[in-house]
């Protein structure tokens, strides 16, 4: 290896470990005692969903201890921007990357984990950690409060993906968003029907693991804002005006 390539080599090391060794740490859930601001903000805004992420395949990562949100209304409809959290984002899986083997173990080599192990290039780029969006279209509907119409989410390719109710609303009001990808697009459809059947296979978040996003989460994993979508962006993303 000539100078300059050991050279960026070493640099990237650095880097890697100085950002193994700054990771910050996604909200944890809130317990009922806690209340102050935050508390106030979810209960102003309106919905009070229970929220579960599914896998229709394996994929590599742990989720976070809350989801976290953001509302926005709109007369009789309201939208919830909802931010996941995955520890972390690798090639492997039921997918042509892994069964090829050698293009996954490129790509977990440089892009997602330097040497397999350290953050690679998709720390530097993105932030830490792996985190999707969903948005959550809501229906004033009297004295019924407020019912999920339809949801966004980006597929595997990063495109916007819609949702009807019958693949995000499970029979006893839950909201059920799965992933059939490596890379935690939560844009599979059947969520009513996965309920039913691999319930044990969701993990739920409810009251205090609900929760408003914060700046300081925002500023850092990076997620941006509403004129800067840099993560999940059908978080971020407005509802269209009919």
């Amino acid at each position: 290896m000539k100078k300059a390539g050991w050279a960026l080599f070493a640099a990237a090391l650095a880097l890697a470990i100085l950002a193994a060794a700054t990771t910050p740490s996604w909200p944890e859930a809130e317990t009922p005692q806690e209340g102050g601001p935050a508390a106030a903000a979810r209960d102003a805004s309106g919905p009070h969903p229970t929220i579960c992420i599914g896998a229709t395949v394996w994929s590599a990562g742990r989720l976070g201890h809350s989801v976290l949100f953001r509302a926005r209304r709109d007369g009789e409809a309201l939208s919830l921007g909802v931010f996941v959290h995955w520890t972390t984002e690798r090639p492997w899986g039921a997918n042509w990357l892994t069964y090829a083997v050698v293009p996954a173990l490129l790509m977990d080599a440089v892009y997602t984990h330097l040497l397999f192990g350290l953050p690679g290039l998709l720390r530097a780029i993105y932030g830490p950690g792996d985190v999707e969006g969903v948005r959550i279209d809501f229906r004033r509907n009297g004295r019924d409060g407020w019912i999920p119409i339809a949801a966004m989410a980006d597929d595997r390719s990063h495109r916007s993906a819609p949702l009807g109710p019958e693949d995000f609303v499970a029979d006893d009001g839950r909201l059920v968003f799965l992933t059939d990808v490596w890379s935690h697009q939560l844009s599979a459809k059947g969520g009513r029907a996965f309920a039913r059947e691999h319930g044990d296979r969701l993990t739920c978040y409810a009251a205090g693991a609900v929760r408003p996003l914060d700046d300081g989460t925002a500023r850092a994993f990076r997620l941006g804002s509403p004129d800067d979508p840099r993560r999940a962006p059908p978080a971020w993303r407005e509802r269209a005006r009919p």
